[in-house]
């Protein structure tokens, strides 16, 4: 019966990684485009737009201003860490590493991730917006996700004091 289950796991996470790598992959040839654009070799559409944010929307790669260039540049490496640090959590559970401390790590880092992209959003959008529009989901998901790898870790060290008393 385990084994049936860590198949069923082992399917779920080779769809997930399917899915992190398309989505790596492009935003990689999206990037190339923009990148192209900004050197003066137009490839991207016309009336096509570039959103870094929901309140940062620009028509065109050379309209966008370099403060929201390096913004933008931050959340895409958030995302690209992220993504590694995804697939080498993926690799514990495959492996059938469920309540390991590394496990603990990568998920509190992946929320971490998060809500350092939502700061950097909330910038993006205050150069659109100002600082009047603020959303919280994405925060919100940040902290439980840190909240629940802290749940994981104080029950992973629970089990560890239980396997160690006699």
């Amino acid at each position: 019966m385990a084994q049936i289950r860590m198949n069923r796991i082992k399917k779920i996470i080779a769809v997930i990684r399917w899915l992190i790598s398309a989505t790596v992959i492009y935003i990689l040839v999206v990037g190339l485009f923009v990148l192209a654009d900004l050197a003066g070799i137009h490839i991207m559409p016309s009336g096509g737009q570039i959103s870094f944010s929901p309140g940062s929307t620009y028509s065109a790669p050379f309209k966008i201003p370099p403060a929201v260039l390096v913004l933008a540049f931050l959340r895409i490496s958030l995302f690209f860490a992220g993504s590694l640090i995804l697939f080498w959590l993926l690799d514990l559970l495959e492996a059938g590493k469920f309540f390991t401390g590394q496990n603990v790590r990568y998920i509190r880092l992946l929320g971490w991730f998060l809500l350092s992209d939502w700061v950097i959003e909330r910038v993006l959008d205050a150069v659109a917006y100002g600082w009047g529009y603020i959303r919280i989901g994405e925060l919100l998901l940040g902290l439980l996700i840190v909240l629940i790898a802290w749940v994981m870790d104080e029950g992973r060290k629970i089990q560890e004091e239980q396997e160690l008393t006699v």
